[in-house]
């Protein structure tokens, strides 16, 4: 059998397709058969069937011999199982007649209505195993007409079917199709280049198909990737020509990213595969494109689905634009600030932050995230999640990355789900298309794009890295200035009097210090408020204190993770006699005070959690910097 494929006309060496259902009818005859009792092996009450095409469109046959399909025949209202009358019954196709095993048609079973259920292509192992989850793998290799009708699946059924009666039953494709219609934007009629190759990636292929219902349920994931190795590595290699009459296709109705490729000369190509129904996500790559050694990713710019029965038409430009700015994100040392701004020149394209999510599909994750930036600001709601790290410590004290097939997700702080995983092996390098999207990259090239950390300096000219947390950036260290932006001095405190560690805790502060006029911070820059560290924790839950507090020098490591970067550690604190808790206990003030007492906010060392107090003005505690307006750090200077 070849069926054919499709919603749409589509001319190709082979045939023609021109419609999308075929139709067997099932005839209960009681006193003769079809062709007037001319068919070999026909006796009454036998079911016969006979091929017809629904609406009568077709050219030439639509089966060929030797094909065969399953029958299911069930009493009413029964379903299909494997003690069922008919369970499986291979029904052969010999040019021009069909008929069971032995050559002749099956019985009817008695007066009872029938349910009746079919499917191709015929798998005789059902005949014991279960109807209800039929295993079917879509094959990577369609590069061939015959390899890619291979993928097709028909399905069909009708219910409650009395004696008698001759039933149309219709065929229906349960798969989803792709065809790929590639425009030139140069001149058409060229040939492909050798060597040159597309391919679909990133889609799930294997199944289980309920013939009750024709429905498709997809193996998880990891079933997925275990058999495939990895989701992103299971390609399909597509069917189709180049055609050489400088036709133009028409632009599809879908708003999508053109596919971007390198100068060439022109060409038209028209690719098909048959692929497995569901969803594609934005920024989930859907095609790579090898040109001249080089690969090149289309990425959908919005969501949509594969659909059973139903042909997606893309319509892709090829343009004569490079294929957009690639950075490596190998290169940036996290240990310098965890906010990195990304510069084409001296113009920003972008921010990179490795920090804390939070999504309904993949909760508490450290990930390194891109955002689309410029001048304005960074866009929050642009988010693409390059790699995703592994809850497990390393040796170091780093997160492990993780090896799963999990990156490339998405991530946006104005939707509630704020993160969603992703499908990709880890992403080395991102591709960046400024004011538009961020894609996981497969090109090697480099670019002219040059990174800068993300950090803030005091009067005294101390410099502390950044920490992005939910959409309010921290300074990842304990402030160490000994004076006001204005100039003036003060005397902050080091614990036990000793300098050494002012270099790891920072100082303590008096209440004095902090609620001064003066201004501690450079502006925009300010000691936060008791709000602002709720909001912090809220964001954090559960087991905020374990998620902020570094993975070193705290007494009992097992309630610290860092999990967000922001490296809180055990500074302790002063009262007006003595030093307390160094290694147990972090104390640090709010920009929150009533009369002589402070609120501050306090982690120890055996909890998992944060607490909040007041108390006077006489005591020392850490302080910490926060910058709310995303629009700051934009506007560094490249260089």
């Amino acid at each position: 059998m070849k069926p054919k494929y499709d919603t749409i006309t589509i001319i190709n060496k082979a045939r023609r397709l021109t419609t999308l259902c075929l139709a067997l009818v099932f005839a209960l005859l009681f006193s003769g058969c079809v062709k007037n009792d001319q068919q070999k092996g026909c006796t009454s009450n036998s079911i016969v069937i006979a091929p017809v095409i629904a609406q009568g469109r077709v050219t030439g046959n639509n089966f060929d011999p030797g094909d065969e399909i399953g029958i299911y025949a069930v009493n009413y209202p029964g379903v299909p199982s494997a003690d069922n009358y008919a369970a499986n019954i291979p029904y052969n196709f010999n040019g021009i007649d069909w008929a069971a095993p032995g050559g002749a048609p099956l019985p009817w079973p008695g007066s009872n209505n029938l349910n009746l259920y079919a499917y191709w292509p015929f798998k005789p192992d059902l005949t014991t195993g279960n109807p209800r989850a039929y295993d079917f793998t879509i094959k990577p290799d369609q590069s061939t007409e015959d390899r890619y009708l291979d993928n097709d699946f028909l399905w069909a059924s009708a219910t409650d079917v009395p004696l008698g009666t001759a039933v149309p039953l219709q065929f229906m494709h349960n798969m989803a199709r792709v065809q790929i219609n590639l425009v030139s934007a140069f001149d058409a009629g060229a040939n492909w280049p050798a060597g040159a190759e597309i391919v679909i990636t990133g889609l799930l292929n294997e199944m289980t198909i309920d013939l009750y219902d024709g429905s498709i349920t997809p193996k998880t994931l990891a079933t997925a990737q275990q058999v495939n190795k990895a989701v992103d590595s299971t390609t399909l290699v597509l069917n189709g020509m180049l055609t050489n009459d400088n036709t133009v296709l028409p632009r599809d109705e879908l708003d999508i990213l053109p596919l971007v490729l390198k100068p060439a000369t022109g060409y038209d190509i028209s690719l098909a595969a048959i692929v497995m129904p569901q969803a594609v996500q934005t920024g989930v790559p859907l095609l790579k494109v090898t040109l001249d050694g080089n690969d090149y990713m289309f990425i959908p710019t919005e969501d949509f689905s594969l659909k059973r029965g139903v042909t997606l038409n893309l319509n892709l430009t090829l343009v004569n634009q490079p294929p957009g700015l690639v950075l490596d994100l190998d290169q940036i040392d996290w240990s310098a600030s965890r906010v990195w701004n990304v510069y084409n020149g001296t113009t920003i394209v972008a921010q990179v932050c490795r920090e804390y999510l939070q999504g309904s599909t993949a909760p508490d994750v450290q990930a390194v995230v891109v955002y689309l930036a410029d001048q304005n600001g960074v866009d929050f709601s642009s988010g693409f999640a390059a790699r995703i790290y592994q809850g497990d410590k390393n040796g170091s004290g780093e997160y492990d990355i993780n090896l799963q097939s999990v990156h490339g997700g998405s991530v946006d702080f104005s939707s509630s789900t704020l993160y969603q995983q992703g499908t990709l092996a880890p992403v080395r390098k991102v591709a960046i298309d400024p004011g538009v999207g961020i894609y996981g990259s497969y090109n090697a090239a480099s670019f002219n794009l040059t990174l800068k950390a993300a950090t803030v300096s005091d009067y005294d000219g101390n410099t502390y890295p950044v920490v992005k947390i939910n959409q309010w950036y921290w300074t990842a260290s304990n402030l160490r200035t000994t004076h006001y932006m204005n100039g003036n001095s003060f005397n902050p405190l080091s614990y036990n009097g000793n300098p050494a560690n002012v270099g790891v805790y920072g100082y303590l502060y008096t209440g004095y210090i902090v609620y001064t006029p003066q201004p501690l911070l450079p502006s925009p820059w300010r000691v936060p408020l008791e709000t602002d560290y709720d909001a912090m924790v809220a964001y954090l839950q559960p087991m905020a204190g374990s998620k902020i507090k570094a993975n070193t020098l705290w007494t009992d490591l097992s309630m610290s993770n860092d999990v967000t970067g922001f490296r809180m550690l055990p500074g302790g604190y002063y009262d007006d006699r003595n030093y307390y808790q160094l290694g147990n206990i972090a104390y640090w003030w709010t920009d929150t005070y009533n009369g002589f007492e402070g609120i501050y906010y306090i982690a120890n060392s055996n909890t998992a959690t944060v607490s909040k107090g007041a108390v006077s003005h006489d005591y020392a505690m850490s302080v910490r910097m926060l910058l709310t307006d995303k629009s700051v750090l934009t506007k560094i200077p490249a260089d």
